[in-house]
Order: structure tokens, then sequence, then C-alpha cells
């Protein structure tokens, strides 16, 4: 409880009477010179001598409240210069009556400091003695609004407590400095925001990035020297303009889910796509876009930020490219010692087992046998030549070696390799169509290697269909164009997944339990060193169509 200390309620809860008629004239002075006055420094300074004088004081003071809740000493008169340092910033806690006022939220009046409980001790009582202070009142600055906005205090040289009627006329004072210390305000905040925008655009204008503003139907309404440069259109040419004219076709969907995205007021960043320049070329840009809203926070358009990154995408791709060239060249490696290898243990045993079918057949030629005894072992001896020259192709082959061409029929090659593989029909239940043009362009060709491709897409096309229940195949040969020649190998399987369709050919991948994903690959090898290409997709009717062309003139 402060006995000495006798507070009054702030101005917006107190009573007014009309003022004396010197006050009146006085008000009436100050409320000309803040319509015509455009120096806030002196209009303060002009406020706190006619406070001065309407409270009969000797000296006084005009703070404003900062954004850290203390008052900051803006003008003052008649204090000792260390006190006047001494008050420059007052804080909640202090011993001062602008403090407690501060803090208790009304005017705060103390007739005699010498006798106020709660500045004994304080270096705020110091102060007031260094000053020869010895009555204060301080009257919060209340803004139309209610805000607390500074104060005013006025000081006595003696023991004094002003009559009610001077502070009715400090009141109606203290409203005209509240008023001055919100224009104030608002004029500051204009400066710094004029500036700061100022500082914005010209961060806009002058940005490598392209910063584009537009509505929510898409139409472009500012467009800055990093969008000129991006894209190429002036900003003449792009605002008014749809936002669509960047966009190829095919992308508009993904403009559509972007504007959807920011009418929910979400942001997006780092969003990375093509657009369009003026003059047709595609560039790879980073897209952040932030909705924008009116005074009313609703949202009204968008603003986006495009940065080129096509190099960045370009270089991604190559090194892509060249870790792949790295990855297939590694497994080509391997493949090649591990074919090297096996080729190395098999040939000895095919050695054998064609030496010993021919000792056989010699023996036997001599006796009268049964036709198809003999036709076993020259099929015998047959096979085992060929599977011997199919693993010389494939040393030469990942020796960069195609081997030697010729000329080669390759309607002959399909029909050998159904001729191999009829058992294999037969068994399975799987009929066959075949559909052959005739005749053919020949092509220079290593026909065993051929025959091994065309082989292995039969097998692997057998593997697909012995489950069915109705199996089918069936070959083609045509005249892709008039310089090559096309073979198509389709079968009524379990077809392709589409996740697996750009992995068929690589090395060491494989859809099947036990397979080791070899084939195919080596498949690919074969037709890409005759020029070449192979490749694969679905079925008419469900499986897979597996096909290749080869030049009818090349050489290596």
């Amino acid at each position: 409880m402060r006995s000495k200390t006798t507070p009054i309620r702030s101005p917006s809860k107190t009573k007014r009477r009309s003022a004396a008629p010197d006050g009146s004239r006085r008000l009436q002075q100050i409320s000309t010179l803040l319509i015509q006055e455009g120096d806030l420094e002196r209009l303060y300074a002009r406020v706190l001598d006619a406070a001065i004088e309407l409270m009969s004081a000797d000296m006084g003071s005009m703070q404003t409240l900062n954004r850290n809740n203390e008052l900051h000493l803006l003008v003052w008169r008649g204090f000792h210069p260390e006190s006047a340092a001494y008050w420059q910033r007052v804080h909640l806690d202090s011993a001062s009556t602008c403090g407690v006022a501060l803090a208790e939220g009304c005017r705060i009046v103390v007739p005699d400091t010498e006798a106020c409980d709660f500045m004994v001790g304080s270096g705020d009582l110091d102060a007031y003695r260094r000053s020869g202070i010895r009555a204060v009142q301080s009257t919060p600055l209340i803004s139309r609004s209610g805000q607390l906005l500074g104060m005013i205090s006025t000081h006595w040289g003696r023991p004094h407590h002003p009559k009610e009627r001077a502070f009715r006329t400090l009141d109606v004072l203290a409203r005209q400095a509240a008023d001055l210390i919100e224009r104030g305000q608002v004029e500051a905040a204009l400066r710094e925001s004029e500036e700061r925008l100022g500082r914005l655009a010209s961060i806009v204008e002058f940005s490598d990035d392209a910063i584009i503003s537009k509505k929510l139907d898409g139409t472009i309404t500012s467009w800055n020297k990093g969008a000129e440069r991006l894209f190429g259109y002036s900003a003449e040419e792009a605002v008014g303009q749809p936002i669509a004219m960047l966009i190829s076709e095919d992308r508009y969907n993904e403009e559509r889910k972007i504007l959807e995205r920011i009418g929910r007021g979400e942001r997006v960043e780092h969003y990375e796509t093509v657009r369009k320049r003026k003059d047709g070329s595609s560039i790879f840009i980073s897209l952040t876009t932030s909705p924008v809203k009116n005074s009313e926070g609703r949202i009204v358009g968008a603003s986006k930020v495009a940065r080129d990154i096509t190099d960045r995408k370009h270089a991604e791709a190559r090194e892509k490219m060249l870790m792949a060239e790295l990855t297939h060249m590694n497994r080509v490696a391997t493949v090649g010692e591990v074919s090297a290898s096996i080729a190395h243990e098999i040939n000895q045993p095919l050695t054998v087992i064609s030496l010993d079918a021919e000792a056989v057949r010699l023996s036997l030629s001599s006796m009268k046998l049964d036709d198809d005894l003999i036709a076993t072992l020259d099929n015998l001896v047959s096979a085992s030549h060929r599977a011997s020259e199919i693993i010389r192709n494939i040393k030469s082959m990942f020796r960069k070696d195609a081997g030697d061409k010729s000329d080669v029929d390759i309607n002959e090659m399909i029909r050998s390799v159904v001729s191999l593989v009829e058992a294999d029909l037969r068994k399975h239940h799987v009929n066959l169509k075949m559909e052959l043009d005739e005749p053919l362009p020949r092509i220079l060709a290593n026909g065993i290697q051929i025959q091994q491709v065309i082989l292995n897409l039969f097998m692997n096309a057998v593997d697909a269909v012995r489950s069915e229940h109705s199996p089918f195949l069936s070959v083609k040969s045509k005249l892709s164009s008039r310089e090559s020649v096309r073979v198509l190998i389709e079968d009524t399987g379990i077809g392709i997944a589409p996740a697996h369709a750009d992995k068929l050919f690589e090395p060491m991948f494989t859809t099947k339990e036990h397979g080791i994903g070899m084939g195919l690959s080596i498949c690919r090898t074969i037709i890409e060193r005759h020029g070449g290409r192979i490749w694969a997709s679905p079925g008419n009717s469900g499986g897979a169509i597996f096909q290749f062309e080869l030049p009818t003139r090349f050489e290596k």
C-alpha cells in the first residue's frame, strides 16, 4: 500500500468539464500546431511546454512506449543531464512515477518525493534530488483505440499537489499528445514499409531467378528481369497473358494441380518441371509457389520463383548415363570372364561326346542298324559340334569380336531353330504358327549367333506358355523397311509386368525362379553388334511379343 501516493484513473475514465479560458486557448493553439506543423520533434517540444505551463510546473518530460514495453525519453525540460541519462529508459520495475504509472496503467501523483514510500533508497529518488524535484505526476498517453503509447510527466521543485481542474486540462492535452505520437508511429511505419518495399522491389527486379505473380485464373500480373532473361518474354509481352504460354500441353494438368494447392493455402516448394521459352526451346526449372492474400486474408493469386536448373539436369543425365555404361561394362566384363571359364570347362566334355559319338558311329557302320538309331547318332554328333560352335562364338563376342559373317537367310535360321525345339513344343502341347515372308533379302551376319538369339527367344516363349491351358506361339518374318528385316515371336503367356519392361535386357535381371538373367542380355549384345535393335511389348491378346530387326546390308 502506497500511503504517500495518489493514484488517478486514466484519462479515458475521467469525467471531463470545461477547462479554464487560458488553458482552452493554449489547447486550441496546440491543436492548430498539430494541423499545420510538420516537424514532429518541434511538436513534441511544444506539447511538453504547454503541459508545463498548464500544470504551473517547473520541469517536464514526455516518453514513448517501445516494443520492449519500456518508456523511452522523447523530450524533457529542466532535468540535470545525469537525471535525463538515468531516465533515458524506464522499465516496469522503476521506482519513478512514470514507471509505476506504466505498471498500473493509470496516473500516479507524488506530492512529495521525500515522503514517498516506493522511492525510498532508490536510484530514482537520487535522480529526483539531483534535479531538485520534490513533486511529480505522470499521466499515461492513451490512443483513441485504448492502446498505451507513452507518458507525459510534470515536476515541481517544491512539494505540490495539482488541482483537479489542472488535471482535466492536462487530460485534453494528453489526448493531443497521444494523437501526435500515434501519428509519428504511423509515419515511421509508412517510411519503414516504403523502404522495405523499395528494397524488396529492387531484389525482385534484379534477381537472377524469375519472380512472377499471377491471379488464380493464371493471368500474369508481374514479371521481373529474371523472368525476361529466363523465358525470353519482356514484361510488356508477358503481363496480362495466361501463364499457360510457358507450359506445354502435356503439362497443363500439372499447373492445374499447383493452382488447386495454392487455393487451399498450401505452398509448393522446389517443384522440378519443364517450361517453354519464347523461342520454343524447353528449360528445366525448380519452382516455388506461394499464395498471395489480400487485406482481408483471402487468397487472390500466387507468387512463384523459378530457377533455371537445366545445366544441373543435363549434368545429372550425363552422370546417370556414364554410371549405366560403367555398370554395364562391369557386368559385361564379369560375364565375359564367367563365360570364358564355363566355355573352357564345357568344351572338353563336348569334345569327348563328339569324338565318342563319331567313334560309335564308325564302329557300327559295318553293321546293319535301324535308320532311327543312325539318325540319332548323327544328331548327337551334329548337336555337339553346334554347341561347341556356340561357345566359341560367345567367347569371341565378349572379346568384341563379332566372329565370321556371311550372307544369311533369316528364314532358314528360323526353320533350323524350329527343328531344334520341336521336341519341346510337342512335349508341352504348344501350337506353333509360322508366317515367313518369302523371299526376304539376305543379311550379313554370323549365322550361329543369330540362330542363338532366335533359339533363346523361342525357349523363353515356351517357358512362358507351358502352364497355359491352350499354349500358342507364332513366329513371323517380314521386310520392315527397304534395308531391314524383322522377326517377331509372340506367345500367349503371362505377359510383361510394367515394372520389368525397361529391365528385361539388362544383365543379371531375370523373372525366372532359377534364371541367371543373361539370355536376353546376350541377345541384345548380339543384335546390336550386328547393327540392329531388339525390344519387347505386350501381346495383342495377352502374353508378350519379342522382336528384332537386322539390316540387310551391314558391315562392322
